[in-house]
C-alpha cells in the first residue's frame, strides 16, 4: 500500500500530465502497429516522416527533463521504431530506398525553411540502415 501511495503522489504519478500524457501517446503506436497489414500505398510519406521528426524530438525531451520521463521515452522510441519502419515501407514501395528520399525531401525543405536543425535531425534519423 506503501509504495502505491508513493507512485500516486509522485511527480511522474497519475495526478500528471507527466503520466497521461505517455499513455495517451501509445495511441500512435497502436495506430502504426495496424498500419503494418495496410498495404505501402497506403502510406503518407510526409506524415510518417513528420512522425518520425516529431517522436525523436520528443525523446529527447524526455530524456533531459527533470525528472526523467522513461514512460514517455519509451512510448516515443517505440512510436520511433515503428514509423522508421513503416517509412521505410513507403519509400521502397515508391522505388528509392529510405536515405536517398529523405537527403532529396530534407533539401527541398531546407531551401525554404533555412533551418539547420531540421538537416542536423534528417540526418540522424535517415540514414541508410533503415
Amino acid at each position: 500500500m506503501a509504495s502505491f501511495r508513493a507512485f500516486w503522489n509522485s511527480p511522474m504519478g497519475p495526478k500528471t500530465t507527466h503520466f497521461w500524457g505517455p499513455v495517451a501517446n501509445w495511441g500512435f503506436v497502436a495506430a502504426g502497429l495496424a498500419d503494418m497489414k495496410k498495404p505501402p500505398e497506403m502510406i503518407s510519406g510526409n506524415m510518417t516522416g513528420a512522425m518520425c521528426i516529431y517522436s525523436a524530438l520528443f525523446m529527447r525531451f524526455a530524456w533531459m527533463v527533470q525528472p526523467r520521463n522513461y514512460l514517455l521515452f519509451a512510448c516515443h522510441a517505440s512510436n520511433e521504431t515503428v514509423q522508421l519502419y513503416q517509412f521505410s515501407r513507403w519509400a521502397r514501395a515508391e522505388g528509392s530506398s529510405p536515405g536517398v528520399w529523405c537527403l532529396k525531401k530534407l533539401l527541398q525543405l531546407t531551401s525554404s525553411t533555412r533551418k539547420l536543425g531540421l538537416i542536423l535531425i534528417g540526418h540522424t534519423l535517415c540514414n541508410e540502415n533503415i
